[in-house]
């Protein structure tokens, strides 16, 4: 039976209920393909009403569409009832379509969270630590490419020695005062990736 329309007038006593039949008509015969779903949604600014979906086949663009049957509140005028009548064919192969979207989505979720924990792999490499020999990558004050070893974290700061020269009192003679965030780890092993799977 595919889509059963009814359009419905005003009615001349005011209300929602007991409205005249202006037209019935039938749609996407052997084209749904799911059964109807209804929702909330906001339908104007400030009302909210249950709108019911379905989905069928087009056979023009071979994709599945969402088609709209109906506003559930006084503006609606027009509504759809739906019967799952598409061919096995179309079932199949919407189905295969779902099971490859899902593949993709889960392909895409999985590559982000690879991506993250290789991230948070990265950070934890390049956090400063002391005795850690670091590389300023970026900043204006300090020159990129300056190597030094850290020996002192405070603030966001970090204090990088440049030479092994100390002066009278045994404190590191050639500095760099860095922020943390422009320094990376020289350490040529490099970030341990073999928990990330």
């Amino acid at each position: 039976m595919a889509i059963k329309w009814t359009e419905y007038g005003n009615n001349p006593d005011g209300g929602y209920s007991r409205r005249p039949i202006e037209r019935e008509w039938t749609s996407h015969e052997g084209l749904v393909v799911s059964e109807e779903w209804t929702k909330e949604e906001r339908v104007m600014s400030d009302v909210y009403a249950n709108v019911t979906y379905v989905r069928v086949w087009n056979p023009d663009t071979s994709e599945v569409e969402r088609i709209n049957l109906g506003y559930h509140f006084e503006l609606g005028f027009k509504f759809g009832e739906s019967t799952l009548d598409a061919s096995s064919e179309i079932l199949d192969e919407v189905a295969r379509r779902e099971v490859e979207a899902k593949r993709l989505v889960d392909e895409e979720r999985e590559g982000r969270r690879i991506a993250d924990s290789r991230k948070r792999v990265e950070d934890l490499f390049n956090v400063p630590v002391r005795g850690k020999v670091m590389e300023v990558v970026r900043g204006r004050k300090v020159s990129t490419g300056t190597v030094g070893t850290v020996f002192w974290i405070g603030d966001g700061r970090v204090g990088l020695a440049l030479s092994d020269a100390k002066d009278a009192s045994g404190r590191n003679k050639d500095v760099a005062w860095v922020n943390s965030e422009y320094l990376a780890n020289t350490d040529p092993a490099g970030p341990d990736y073999s928990a990330v799977r």
